[in-house]
């Protein structure tokens, strides 16, 4: 079971950023609307982390599978790497 685990880490981690970053948006705007101002210091933490949870995502990325398949691939990877630049 846990060599299953491992070899399924990506599709795993890759949900953590994704919902972290919608959850980071959702708050950044639930302050801005209610308080009618923009605090970078409320949702810092949840940022940081999306940050941090993306670059672990990218890096559990099965490398060996992707190259050489498709070009599906390459856009995913160009992709990761955008949303990885804009939740920093």
């Amino acid at each position: 079971m846990f060599e299953e685990l491992i070899s399924h880490i990506h599709p795993i981690m890759v949900h953590f950023p994704i919902a972290l970053i919608i959850i980071a948006t959702c708050y950044d705007l639930f302050w801005m609307v209610t308080k009618r101002r923009f605090s970078p210091k409320r949702g810092f933490w949840l940022w940081a982390i999306a940050f941090i949870s993306a670059w672990v995502a990218i890096g559990t990325g099965p490398e060996h599978d992707a190259r050489g398949n498709t070009n599906v691939f390459e856009y995913h990877e160009s992709l990761a790497d955008i949303a990885t630049v804009l939740a920093f």
